[in-house]
C-alpha cells in the first residue's frame, strides 16, 4: 500500500485519501495534481463519485459566473440568449458613436453661432459709428477718426472669416466683407445712406445665427432620445446577460454544502 501511494504520489500529484482494510487497500480517493479528475475505488464510490464530479462542474461554472458578473460567458451557457445580447450589444455600440457625433456637431454649431454672434456685434457698432458720424455736429476730419474704427471692425469680421475654424474646419468661411456687401463702407461721406445696407447684413447675420441655433436644439432632441434609447435597450440587454447576483452566490453556496457532503460520503464508503 504504502508503494502504491507513493507511486500515485511521485506520479500523478496529491491522494486526498486513502483508507486500509485488512486485506490491503480498501476504499480510496485520488486527485491528480491540477486536475479535475478524481479516482474512487468500490462501485458504491463509484456512484457518488459521478455526482460528485456532476457537483464541481456546477460550482465551476458558478464560479467563472460570479468572477465576471455575467449569466453567460460562452455560447454554451445560453445559444438564443448570447445571440440577441450581441445584437443589443451591436445596436448599442452604434447609438453611443451616433450620440458622440451628434456631440460634437453641436460643439461646431454652438462655436459657429459664437462667432456669428461677435460678427453682430461688429456690424451693430458699424451702425452706431454711422449714426453718430450721420448727427450733423462733425466735420470730415471727424468722420475720419471714427472711419479708423470702421476699418478695424471690417478687419475684424474678415479675421473671423479665415481665422475661425473648429478641428481645422473654416465656420464662417462665407462671412468675409466683400460677401457680406460691405467692401469700401466708409462713414467719412453720406453716412445716413450706409445704415440701411447694415440694417440689411444685421438681419443676415440674425438669420443665420437663427437656423444655426435651431440645428443646435434639433440636434439636442435627436441625443436626448437616442439616450433614452440606449438606456433601455442597455437594461434589456442587462437582463439576457448579466447574473442574478443573490440567486448565483445561493446556489453556489447550497452547491459547495453538496461537494463536501458528497465528498465524505465518498471517503467513507467501502
Amino acid at each position: 500500500m504504502n508503494l502504491l501511494k507513493l507511486f500515485l504520489v511521485l506520479v500523478f500529484g496529491w491522494v486526498l485519501a486513502v483508507q486500509v482494510s485488512a486485506g490491503g487497500i480498501g476504499t480510496y480517493v485520488f486527485v491528480p495534481h491540477n486536475s479535475n479528475l478524481m479516482i474512487a475505488s468500490g462501485s458504491a464510490g463509484s456512484v457518488a463519485l459521478t455526482h460528485n464530479s456532476q457537483t464541481y462542474d456546477r460550482i465551476q461554472t458558478h464560479i467563472r459566473r460570479l468572477s465576471s458578473a455575467q449569466r453567460i460567458t460562452r455560447a454554451a451557457d445560453d445559444p438564443a440568449g448570447l445571440a440577441v445580447a450581441e445584437k443589443m450589444n451591436a445596436s448599442l455600440r452604434q447609438l453611443k458613436r451616433e450620440v458622440m457625433n451628434a456631440h460634437d456637431y453641436r460643439n461646431f454649431l454652438n462655436y459657429k453661432e459664437a462667432v456669428i454672434a461677435e460678427n453682430i456685434g461688429h456690424i451693430q457698432r458699424l451702425r452706431e459709428l454711422a449714426m453718430r458720424a450721420a448727427g450733423g455736429i462733425f466735420s470730415t476730419s471727424d468722420r475720419q477718426l471714427l472711419q479708423a474704427e470702421v476699418e478695424q471692425l471690417l478687419r475684424q469680421i474678415d479675421m473671423n472669416a479665415k481665422s475661425s475654424s473648429f478641428n481645422k474646419k473654416t465656420v464662417v468661411p462665407g462671412l468675409t466683407v466683400e460677401a457680406l456687401g460691405l467692401n469700401g463702407f466708409t462713414v467719412v461721406v453720406a453716412p445716413a445712406s450706409k445704415i440701411g445696407r447694415l440694417d440689411e447684413v444685421h438681419r443676415r447675420l440674425i438669420d443665420l445665427r437663427t437656423r444655426s441655433g435651431l440645428q443646435s436644439s434639433t440636434l439636442q432632441l435627436e441625443i436626448d432620445g437616442k439616450q433614452h434609447y440606449m438606456l433601455n435597450l442597455q437594461d434589456s440587454e442587462s437582463k439576457i446577460r448579466d447574473l442574478d447576483m443573490a440567486e448565483a452566490l445561493l446556489d453556489f453556496s447550497k452547491d459547495m454544502v453538496l461537494y463536501q457532503t458528497q465528498t465524505g460520503l465518498i471517503l467513507h464508503s467501502r
